[in-house]
């Protein structure tokens, strides 16, 4: 009877380390999906952020152009293209731009700049190309190699297409992202996002979708409600979606004030503090 009991035991004691390593294994490999997922977002929101505020903007806000960038024919006037951009980067004088007027192309050159919506440490170049449709209608194509933002390394290309309606801008964007996140992992993206912004208000909305590989593992990332405001971290009731396309996992990610937490696939929750909150 001893000797059964004492097998019986052994195997219960087996069985629940083995189930211990599985739940622990498990969720080690859920917070991985949802930091690579959540990296490489950030990652795609800070390159698109960046990309609006090139246009133009005001004092304190971020918007298209001014009536001096956009004339009532359709044109861009040159006199001033990028005067508005660099005002939104310190130290003064770390964003310099040149253009092209016969080619229609404007060169944002960075050195250690800092700018809105938590944009930091920006160095690299980014090639702008652009048309004009119309007074509220602006064209433009994007290229950059090897730039550095918020200690990601950056290759991208993209187009864009900007809109006004009053106070109201948006943009649709179409990329293709690659390089390594602010943690070392590698990426290989492509996006359709849409954007929304106003002047005056200090927030940018967007929705769309992005997938590809992140560190060779193929993630989808579709964003439900997400605001990008002046403080670095994403605004208060954000919410994404990773999904695990190989695991056919999805994982809900959705912000507070300075906090985040992610739902897994069996219902479990995990809250904790974003790299952006520190």
């Amino acid at each position: 009877m001893y000797k059964r009991f004492a097998i019986l035991a052994a195997v219960v004691l087996v069985s629940g380390c083995a189930a211990r390593k599985n739940s622990e294994s498990t969720a080690s490999s859920d917070d991985e999906t949802v930091a690579a997922g959540s990296e490489a977002h950030d990652t795609e929101t800070n390159t698109e952020s960046l990309s609006t505020s090139l246009v133009g903007g005001g004092s304190g806000s971020l918007n298209l152009a001014s009536e001096g960038e956009l004339s009532s024919g359709g044109g861009l006037r040159l006199d001033n293209l990028g005067d508005k951009a660099k005002a939104f980067y310190s130290p003064a004088g770390c964003l310099v731009v040149t253009d092209d007027a016969v080619k229609k192309q404007a060169t944002y050159a960075f050195d250690g700049c800092s700018g809105p919506y938590g944009l930091v440490t920006i160095t690299g170049t980014v090639l702008v190309d652009y048309t004009t449709k119309g007074a509220n209608e602006l064209d433009l194509s994007f290229t950059a190699t090897n730039i550095q933002i918020n200690k990601a390394t950056i290759d991208w290309s993209a187009t864009a297409a900007i809109t006004v309606s009053g106070n109201d801008y948006t943009m649709v964007w179409d990329g293709k992202l690659s390089g390594t996140t602010a943690k070392g992992r590698e990426f290989d993206r492509t996006n359709h996002k849409e954007y929304a912004w106003s002047v005056g208000v200090k927030c940018l909305s967007v929705k769309g979708s992005s997938d590809g590989t992140v560190t060779g593992h193929e993630l989808k990332t579709d964003v439900i409600n997400f605001s990008k405001c002046a403080d670095a971290c994403p605004a208060a009731g954000s919410e994404i979606k990773i999904t695990d396309v190989t695991a056919n996992k999805v994982y809900d990610l959705t912000y507070g004030d300075n906090t985040a937490t992610y739902t897994g696939p069996l219902g479990h929750s995990i809250s904790y503090k974003p790299p952006c909150a520190y």
